[in-house]
């Protein structure tokens, strides 16, 4: 590869840096949240942890932004031959934008789940004497309040499965199945 060996590095550090400052947060965070949403949690230790959550993905998601536009900013910069440049950005599109771009928009998507979710929380907060929670499990006891839960839950599930869709989305295009 010559002098464009060094091109590839632009890559390499790209993942090496989203493994670090995003991938190992974000997964740290989804353990994390995860030991918190325990059935015997209380509705306050989950509004926490939903919280807590909320905020340190938008701490990711500016980590994130920073590194493309780092990586971005360093491939505008190369001076590469034609037929090198195609074979070059067809690796960048696959190793950096495409993850890249995937999580940025999986990340608002999560955070809209997430407000859904706080949202729930406090509806249930303020629905003392209609609602009971025993053993993780929702009890409701007045038909208007099960109603509004089941569709609050249900727009919860439906972000859920939009993220997933686009998790699927971004494992076929990475695996170059477009």
């Amino acid at each position: 590869f010559g002098e464009y060996a060094t091109h590839y590095d632009i890559i390499v550090d790209f993942n090496r840096n989203m493994l670090e400052k995003v991938s190992k947060p974000l997964e740290s965070l989804q353990n994390e949240f995860s030991v918190a949403m325990k059935p015997d949690a209380s509705i306050k230790e989950r509004r926490v942890a939903i919280a807590k959550y909320r905020k340190e993905l938008q701490l990711i998601e500016l980590s994130l932004s920073k590194e493309l536009a780092t990586a971005e900013t360093q491939i505008e910069a190369l001076k590469q031959t034609d037929d090198l440049k195609g074979i070059y950005m067809r690796a960048v599109d696959k190793h950096i934008r495409i993850p890249a771009q995937n999580l940025k928009f999986m990340i608002p998507e999560t955070g809209e789940m997430l407000d859904k979710s706080l949202a729930l929380i406090d509806f249930i907060s303020a629905s003392k004497g209609k609602v009971e929670i025993k053993d993780g499990m929702i009890q409701v006891k007045d038909q208007s309040t099960l109603a509004r839960i089941n569709e609050m839950q249900a727009d919860i599930s439906k972000a859920g499965q939009a993220i997933q869709a686009r998790y699927n989305e971004f494992t076929r295009q990475v695996a170059g199945k477009q």
